[in-house]
């Protein structure tokens, strides 16, 4: 018995089965792209482009900060499919960089924004570390190159950047805190709240998500429920939206304290103006590291080690206790670099934190600057003000 076959000699069970795993295909790429746009954050009905890959390459000749590593903010303005028609430098003192750098940062491919599911042009704001001594730039964008909510503070600027506002706070009543100061805390204390706030800026319902303070839970949903706002807007629209209140207590902070945004943010240490703000999305880390000591901005070394001059950056990784570890340090000095091992090795942080409440690793960068005396300042990048300018 012969089987049958069709006009051009293929079986009809061929036929099917081919048919069955295009059709099969056809689904799991549907389920996948519906799984990405499902992940991919969007805010009041916008959604921000993000890069295929943060991986820059930088000829050493480009890189004229080779003495250590910096990270450049700039701008990216993508088409509505993707590609980058320009480049902007957010700081007058990188516009040679940027321009040296041009037609390499024009080669990034991004997935296009969209705006209520259409694609549209979009302003992008980013962060592009450069390694001394490497061409292996990286940048930093406010959607990751996998599609996930990417750095926080990015993110909001790249919101504002394309005409959507968060919702801000105007005032606040003071927050108290009664911790001594002698309290050694392994995990630092933290209220989490979602704040409903409607188009006049009056604030609806307010619902503490997660708290490790319940005595203090009352007192601070109360500030916020009374709290004034400016609302979010779309455009020229004012709308409701949902934000959410992050509140830390520290045991070594002065209170009451001041939310940042708020008038006398500028004259507070760096710990203290972070201990409130909003955000708004529940993803990534809810707490970075937070150093154990308010007055942790700077280090004092023994002057018989030399007077050395300059700025040094390190890379540190942080593991699920606190403890920070330098993976990269950018000076190749054997002094400099003891004196910064020996510092961040008794430096006390409480770890970086999700928002369901568990320990997290995390990734950052230090510089020490060295002034040629005995006392070196400490920045950490990660808790810089959204806006303000990183270290030079």
């Amino acid at each position: 018995m012969t089987r049958s076959t069709d006009s051009a000699g293929r079986r009809p069970s061929t036929i099917a089965g081919v048919s069955a795993c295009l059709l099969w295909l056809l689904i799991v790429a549907g389920v996948a792209l519906g799984a990405e746009e499902r992940q991919r954050p969007a805010t009041l009905g916008v959604a921000l482009a993000y890069p295929k890959s943060t991986l820059v390459v930088v000829p050493r000749t480009v890189n004229p900060y080779a003495r250590f590593d910096l990270l450049v903010p700039i701008n990216f303005h993508v088409s509505a499919d993707g590609s980058v028609t320009s480049v902007t430098g957010q700081l007058a003192e990188d516009s040679i960089l940027i321009r040296l750098l041009d037609s390499i940062l024009r080669k990034v491919e991004f997935v296009p924004g969209k705006r209520d599911s259409e694609a549209v042009a979009q302003v992008i704001p980013a962060e592009l570390a450069l390694f001394a001594g490497s061409v292996r730039a990286r940048l930093s964008t406010p959607v990751t190159d996998s599609g996930r909510f990417g750095d926080p503070r990015l993110y909001a600027a790249g919101l504002q950047a394309n005409s959507v506002s968060s919702p801000l706070l105007n005032r606040l009543a003071p927050v108290f805190f009664t911790c001594s100061k002698r309290d050694s805390l392994t995990d630092l204390p933290y209220a989490l709240l979602k704040i409903d706030v409607n188009a006049d800026g009056k604030p609806g319902q307010v619902e503490t998500v997660r708290t490790t303070m319940v005595g203090f839970t009352d007192q601070i949903a109360s500030a916020f429920n009374w709290a004034d706002y400016t609302p979010a807007r779309v455009g020229e629209t004012l709308t409701a939206s949902t934000v959410y209140a992050v509140v830390i207590y520290h045991p070594r902070a002065r209170y009451p304290t001041r939310p940042i945004g708020l008038p006398g943010k500028d004259t507070a240490g760096t710990v203290e103006q972070f201990l409130i703000r909003l955000v708004i999305d529940t993803e990534g880390v809810m707490i970075p590291p937070i150093p154990a000591s308010v007055n942790a901005d700077s280090v004092g070394i023994d002057r018989a080690t030399g007077k050395p001059y300059g700025p040094v950056s390190v890379w540190c990784t942080f593991d699920t206790s606190g403890q920070a570890w330098p993976t990269r340090m950018s000076n190749r000095s054997s002094i400099v670099a003891s004196i910064c091992r020996e510092a961040i090795s008794e430096m006390r942080f409480h770890p970086a934190t999700d928002f369901h409440g568990r320990r997290v690793a995390f990734s950052g960068l230090m510089y020490f600057d060295f002034a040629g005396s005995g006392n070196v300042r400490v920045y950490l990048d990660w808790l810089r003000r959204s806006g303000s300018k990183p270290f030079r």
